[in-house]
C-alpha cells in the first residue's frame, strides 16, 4: 500500500445554496484543508458534504501537471459538525490518503481511488493497528 500524509495549517469552508431553473434546489458544504508546505506531495484535499448518504465515497486523488495531487472525499452532511470541530480544536492535524497502486504511476489528469482516507491528530502514521 502506498500513502500520502500532509500536514494541515488551515482550512476554508464554502456553503452553496442554489437554485435554477435545470436543477433542483440543492444546499452543499465543502471544507478545503490548506497544507504545510514540507515536502508532501498532497497539494490539496477537499471533504464535500452531502445530503444524500448514496452519494458518499472514501475518495479519489488526481495527479496535476506539477506531480502534486489533489484529493477529494465525499461524506455524509451529518458528520459535518464533526470534522469542523475536529479542525477548530485540534492541533498538529494531518491528512493521510492510501492507494493500492502507486500515484506516481498514473497520468495527471486521471483520478485514482483510495483505498482509505485518514484526518488524524497528533504526530504519528494515523494508522489504527498501532
Amino acid at each position: 500500500m502506498v500513502s500520502l500524509t500532509a500536514e494541515v495549517t488551515g482550512y476554508s469552508i464554502r456553503f452553496t445554496h442554489a437554485n435554477t431553473s435545470s436543477q433542483l434546489p440543492f444546499r452543499s458544504r465543502y471544507i478545503h484543508l490548506h497544507f504545510a508546505a514540507n515536502g508532501s506531495k498532497l497539494e490539496s484535499y477537499r471533504l464535500s458534504f452531502v445530503t444524500e448518504t448514496k452519494l458518499t465515497s472514501t475518495g479519489t486523488v488526481e495527479k496535476q501537471n506539477d506531480e502534486m495531487f489533489r484529493g477529494h472525499t465525499v461524506i455524509s452532511i451529518d458528520e459535518f459538525a464533526d470534522y469542523y470541530n475536529l479542525l477548530r480544536h485540534e492541533r498538529s492535524l494531518f491528512v493521510r490518503a492510501d492507494f493500492d497502486d502507486d500515484p506516481d504511476e498514473i497520468a495527471v489528469g486521471d483520478p485514482i481511488p483510495l483505498k482509505s482516507f485518514t484526518l488524524f491528530s497528533g504526530g504519528d502514521t494515523g494508522d489504527e493497528s498501532g
